[in-house]
């Protein structure tokens, strides 16, 4: 199961998961006065494919997890 969807506001992601800005930096993806584009649209924008991008936040989530657990 992924924690993320394709509809999800890229802000409502970042609130969420605050250390995932990174990513979205990396990739110029605008979460803040842009935060109300869904993941879909803001990929779109950018050139990116949401599939992967939406991998890539799961694979950081998942790592930023579990090194908080250590």
């Amino acid at each position: 199961m992924t924690t993320f969807q394709i509809h999800d506001t890229v802000g409502a992601i970042v609130r969420d998961h605050p250390l995932l800005f990174r990513l979205f930096e990396e990739t110029n993806v605008d979460y803040c006065c842009g935060g109300k584009r869904t993941i879909d649209e803001a990929c779109w924008q950018q050139g990116l494919d949401p599939e992967t991008f939406l991998a890539r936040l799961e694979t950081m989530r998942r790592l930023n997890q579990s090194q908080r657990e250590i």
